[in-house]
C-alpha cells in the first residue's frame, strides 16, 4: 500500500469496467477444493521436489518441427502456468508445444543453447500434452552434452537409460519428467548446449502403437547446480561481470562456471590451461581504465574464504595475464562497497604455474593463503586489479595491458544467511486469472502459526489490489488487464504446489472487490487495504485499512487512509465465505494532535497462545503498527486476548513501561519500519526465545531488515540489513520499487525463516509492458552454523 502505484479516479474505473467484462465471479466454495492452479482443466499432483537452483533464463531451443509447434515453443515458457518455478504447469494447446512428423528413418531431436556454460542442476521436463495424442510425446531418449555445440559427450548418469514419463492430456499439468517422477540430475556436469534425440522407432522414441512417427515435447526447463550452503561449504555464485564488458576477450561468468576445473566441490581441485575456461580482458594502452570483475554469490553469504585460481592461459598471453596487486571489497547491493581489509591486505594474488593442474594460487604470501572474509555478509565481491602493478607483466605491443582469472570459489562462514526461495516466488507467478498483485498476508486456517505448521493444514493468503485477466508467458505483456481491489487465495499444505493452489479475486455476489467497505460512515468511493489477521474459533479476523482518494498526494500515492476497520470472515468445511462477513468500525486509528501524524494497527499479529504452538504461550495476540510521521514509521504494539478481539474496551497499548488502556499513550519500540512488517517468535537458532522483527528499512529503501527483541514489546536491538531486492536493476527503466518485507513462519521450515516483499512500479504502464513486476518475491532466512 505505502509504494501502491495505481493511479485510480478514471482509469480505476476503466480497469474496474474491464474487470466486469473479462468475467470474475468464482465460486467461493471453490477456494479450498481441489484446484487446478490453471484456467481450464485439472490438474495432476506434483513429483517430489528436489533441491532448489537458480532457474536458467533465456535458454533457447533449435530443431526441425512440423507447422503449428515450433522448436521454440519448448523452451520459451508458452503455455506455462508461470515463470521459472519447477512446479508450474502446462497447458494442452498444440501450439504451445514442440512436434515433428519424422521421416522414416530420421531422428527427432532438439538443441537446448543455455546462452554460456553452466554447471547443470536438473532438467525438468514437461511431455507433448495434446489431449488424445499423448503418445506422441518422447520416450527413449538420448541425452548428449556440448560446451561448444561442435563435440558432444553422451550423458549417462544418474536415470540413465532415460525413459521420458506420458502426459495425460489435462487442461494443466505438472513436469511429467522420467519415469518415476525425477527429474535429469547432472550433477554439476557443464554445458552450453543440451541435445535430446528420440529413438528412431516408433513406439520407442515416442508410444505410438499405431508406427506414427510423430515426436513432440511442451516444455523443458533447465536449473542451475547448486548444493546446500552450509558452514564451511562451497557457495555456488549465479554469475560474474567485468567492470569493461566491451573489452573481456573471455566471458568473465568463466571464473564461477567451473570450467576448466577438475571438480566443483572443493578447494583442492585443479585447473587446466584452456582460456576458454577463463576470464580475461584488456585495458587501453597508457592506463585509465579499471579492470574489475564482480562476482554474484545468489544470496546473502557470511563469507569465509576466497580460493583463487589465478590466470592460466596457454599461448599468448601466459599467466602473466594473471591478477597481481588488487583491492578487494563487498556489498550486499552492489551499490555501497566495503573494501576488505585483512591481515594479509593489500592483496597480492600468487601467479600461475601454466601447468595442466593447477592448484589454487591464492595469495602470493609465499603460504599460498587464502583470502580471509572473516564472516562478513555478502552477496557480492569486487575484485579490482591496482594500476600498472595490476598483473604479472602481459602487455601488448601497442601498450594495452592483459588480466585474467581461471576460478574463484568462495566458503561460507558462520552466521545469516539469505537466499532466494525460487520455488514460492514461482507459485506466485500465474499468467491467467490472477495474474498479480500487492500486499500478500498468509493465515494459518487451524491457527498454528509455527514454523512447519501448515504441513498438514490450509492456509489462506490475503492480496490487496489485484490484476485479473491475461498476460503472455513467452513476451510476459498483459494482454487482459483488470483490476480488483482485493483478492485471496487457498493453499492446502506447507509445499508452494500450484495445483494446491487456488486463486478466488471476486464472490459469488454483486461488486468486483472481495471486501468492499459498507460501514455506515464509510465513504463513498473507499476501499479496503488488506492488513494481517487471525484465526480464532472458525472465523478470521482482519483490519483493514480503509482507503480513499487524496488527488493531493503524489503521483503514484494519491490516497489516504481514513480508519481501520474489523472484518470477521466466517469459514466452513468448504471454504471461506465472504458473502457472510461482517465489518465493524473500530479505534484503532488515532491521529496525533498538532500535525504529530496518525498511528494504525493491524500491520502484523504475532499469536502467543497455545492454540498457535507458541513455545512460551501468554495467551495474547499482540498487534502491531506504526505511528506515521513526516520522515518515518514508528512500531507500535497493542495487545488483547482471542477471544476479547472483537471487545475495543479490553484492548490495552504499550507506553513503554505498561500497558496502558489509552491508544494515545503508545510508545514507539523502533524506528525505520514499513507498512506491512511481521514479528515472530523464535524458539532454536541464534535468537532462540527473542522475537524477531523482520521490515523493509524505512519502507521504500529495497533492503530486508531484522531487529531482535527481548519480548513482544522489545526493547529491539539495532536494524540489521541482510538483503537487498534486486528487482529495481532486473527491470531496469521501468521505475521498479519494492517494499513491506514479512515473515511467514507457518509456512517455513524448521530452522529457517521465509520472508516475503512486494514488488510494484510508479509507472503504471510498466505493469502492461511486464506483467512480471506486479506480484511477490520470497526468501529464506536461515543461519549457517558448523556442523558437530
Amino acid at each position: 500500500m505505502e509504494a501502491d502505484s495505481k493511479a485510480r479516479g478514471d482509469e480505476m474505473g476503466r480497469m474496474r469496467r474491464g474487470a466486469a467484462t473479462i468475467g470474475l465471479a468464482i465460486a467461493a466454495a471453490a477456494l479450498l477444493a481441489a484446484s487446478t492452479g490453471c484456467e481450464g482443466g485439472r490438474a495432476e499432483p506434483a513429483p517430489r521436489r528436489a533441491a532448489y537452483g537458480t532457474p536458467i533464463e533465456g535458454t533457447r531451443a533449435a530443431g526441425e518441427a512440423s507447422e503449428g509447434c515450433a522448436a521454440a515453443r519448448a523452451a520459451d515458457n508458452a503455455g506455462m502456468s508461470g515463470a521459472g518455478a519447477k512446479a508450474q504447469l502446462h497447458g494442452d494447446e498444440k501450439r504451445a508445444m514442440w512436434c515433428l512428423d519424422a521421416a522414416a528413418g530420421q531422428a527427432a531431436s532438439l538443441a537446448f543453447d543455455l546462452g554460456s556454460v553452466q554447471p547443470l542442476g536438473e532438467m525438468w521436463i514437461w511431455n507433448y500434452n495434446e489431449p488424445q495424442r499423448t503418445a506422441y510425446g518422447l520416450k527413449e531418449v538420448a541425452i548428449s552434452l556440448s560446451v561448444d555445440g561442435q563435440t558432444w559427450t553422451a550423458w549417462e548418469g544418474e536415470g540413465a537409460p532415460f525413459v521420458f514419463a506420458e502426459a495425460s492430456g489435462a487442461g494443466a499439468i505438472a513436469a511429467t519428467n522420467l519415469e518415476g517422477g525425477e527429474p535429469v540430475r547432472f550433477g554439476g556436469a557443464l554445458a552450453r548446449y543440451v541435445r535430446l534425440e528420440a529413438h528412431p522407432e516408433a513406439g520407442k522414441g515416442n508410444r505410438a502403437a499405431d508406427g506414427t512417427r510423430t515426436f513432440g515435447l511442451s516444455e523443458v526447463r533447465f536449473y542451475r547446480y547448486a548444493g546446500e550452503v552450509t558452514s564451511g561449504a562451497l557457495i555456488h555464485p549465479i554469475d560474474a561481470v567485468s567492470s569493461a564488458p566491451e573489452r573481456d576477450v573471455t566471458p568473465p561468468d568463466a571464473v564461477v562456471s567451473h570450467y576448466g576445473m577438475s571438480a566443483l566441490r572443493g578447494a583442492d581441485d585443479t585447473h587446466d590451461r584452456r582460456r576458454e575456461g577463463m576470464w580475461l580482458a584488456t585495458t587501453p594502452a597508457g592506463g585509465g581504465e579499471e579492470a574489475a570483475i564482480v562476482v554474484d554469490l545468489g544470496g546473502t553469504y557470511p563469507l569465509g574464504e576466497m580460493h583463487v585460481w589465478n590466470y592460466n592461459g596457454g599461448g599468448e598471453p601466459g599467466p602473466e595475464a594473471g591478477l597481481k596487486q588488487v583491492t578487494i571489497a563487498y556489498s550486499i547491493d552492489k551499490l555501497n562497497w566495503t573494501e576488505l581489509r585483512g591481515e594479509a591486505g593489500p592483496y597480492r594474488l600468487a601467479k600461475a604455474d601454466g601447468g595442466d593442474r593447477l592448484a589454487a594460487t591464492n595469495a602470493d604470501d609465499g603460504k599460498a593463503s587464502p583470502i580471509d572474509f572473516g564472516g562478513v555478509h555478502a552477496r557480492y565481491v569486487r575484485i579490482a586489479a591496482s594500476g600498472a602493478d595490476g598483473n604479472w607483466g602481459a602487455e601488448a605491443e601497442d601498450g594495452s595491458r592483459r588480466y585474467g582469472l581461471s576460478e574463484l570459489r568462495f566458503f561460507a562462514g558462520e552466521g545469516l544467511a539469505v537466499e532466494p526461495a525460487h520455488d514460492w516466488t514461482g507459485l506466485f507467478s500465474s499468467y491467467r486469472g490472477w495474474t498479480g498483485a500487492d500486499g500478500v498476508y498468509s493465515i494459518p486456517l487451524d491457527g498454528r502459526d509455527a514454523p512447519g505448521g501448515a504441513a498438514d493444514g490450509r492456509t489462506l493468503f490475503f492480496f490487496s489490489d489485484t490484476f485479473v485477466g491475461a498476460a503472455d508467458p513467452i513476451g510476459r505483456m498483459r494482454v487482459q488487464a483488470g483490476m480488483v481491489n482485493n483478492s485471496m487465495a487457498a493453499l492446502r499444505g506447507g509445499e508452494p504446489d500450484p495445483a494446491s493452489l487456488s486463486f478466488l479475486f471476486a464472490p459469488k455476489s454483486a461488486d468486483l472487490s472481495l471486501f468492499t467497505p459498507k460501514t455506515p460512515n464509510a465513504p463513498k468511493g473507499s476501499w479496503y487495504w488488506l492488513q494481517d489477521g487471525v484465526t480464532i474459533d472458525g472465523s478470521v479476523y482482519l483490519f483493514p485499512l480503509l482507503m480513499e482518494k487524496d488527488p493531493d498526494g503524489a503521483p503514484g500515492f494519491q490516497f489516504k487512509t481514513s480508519g481501520v476497520h474489523l472484518i470477521k470472515l466466517p469459514l466452513t468445511e468448504e471454504g471461506p465465505l465472504p458473502e457472510a462477513q461482517t465489518q465493524t468500525e473500530t479505534p484503532l486509528r488515532y491521529v496525533y494532535p498538532d500535525g504529530g501524524g496518525e498511528a494504525l494497527y493491524g500491520a502484523a499479529i504475532l499469536d502467543l497462545t497455545e492454540a498457535s504452538g507458541a513455545s512460551n504461550p501468554d495467551g495474547y495476540l499482540y498487534v502491531y503498527g506504526y505511528k506515521n510521521t513526516p520522515t518515518t514509521k514508528r512500531l507500535l504494539v497493542a495487545r488483547v486476548r482471542p477471544e476479547s478481539i472483537e471487545d475495543f474496551e479490553a484492548w490495552r497499548f504499550w507506553d513503554g513501561a505498561g500497558w496502558s488502556r489509552n491508544i494515545a499513550d503508545a510508545a514507539p519500540l523502533a524506528d525505520g519500519v514499513s507498512a506491512e512488517l511481521s514479528v515472530t517468535e523464535t524458539a532454536d537458532g541464534p535468537f532462540a526465545g527473542k522475537y524477531l522483527l523482520v521490515v523493509e528499512r524505512d519502507t521504500l529503501s529495497h533492503y530486508v531488515a531484522y531487529r531482535v527483541g527481548d519480548s513482544p514489546a522489545g526493547p529491539f536491538g539495532p536494524m540489521t540489513d541482510v538483503y537487498y531486492a534486486p528487482e529495481p536493476a532486473d527491470f531496469e527503466g521501468l521505475d521498479v520499487i519494492t517494499y513491506n518485507a514479512k515473515a511467514h513462519p507457518h509456512l517455513s521450515r524448521p530452522g529457517e525463516l521465509l520472508i516475503s516483499y512486494n514488488v510494484n512500479s510508479t509507472n503504471w504502464s510498466a505493469h502492461t509492458v511486464d506483467a512480471d513486476i506486479y506480484r511477490p518475491r520470497w526468501v529464506r532466512l536461515r543461519s549457517l552454523a558448523k556442523e558437530e
